[in-house]
């Protein structure tokens, strides 16, 4: 039979084994919630820079941009809207800006190939 000390040891132990066990799950579930939070103050920095390029870029519509690399990056941004707006137009001309309704198969398409442009812009 264990005498009285061995118990109070393997109790002790066993105290130290189950207080670190609850210590790590709440510590784990506090590090969760910590990172949720990080995670959506992140997300709150993204939508400020987003804010941010907007307005930069309303400034740079108005010819109040002065930096370099601002600049350049504008007219990155000026480009793909001239890029969009063009693509926009041809898609436009086609007749095919109007999507089909849900559930159905757009039409077929009933054109030739003379109608598509010659060149490799789309």
């Amino acid at each position: 039979m264990a005498d009285s000390e061995t118990i109070s040891g393997l109790g002790s132990r066993l105290g130290g084994v189950l207080k670190r066990s609850v210590g790590g799950v709440v510590n784990g579930a506090k590090g969760a919630k910590l990172r949720l939070e990080i995670t959506s103050l992140n997300g709150s920095k993204q939508d400020l820079f987003a804010e941010i390029g907007k307005k930069v870029y309303v400034l740079y519509e108005s010819g109040l941009v002065r930096n370099g690399e601002l600049l350049s990056l504008c007219s990155r941004l000026r480009e793909l809207d001239l890029e969009v707006a063009d693509k926009e137009r041809y898609l436009s001309a086609l007749g095919a800006d109007e999507e089909p309704a849900r559930g159905m198969p757009p039409a077929p398409y009933e054109g030739g190939i003379e109608d598509y442009p010659s060149d490799d812009r789309f």
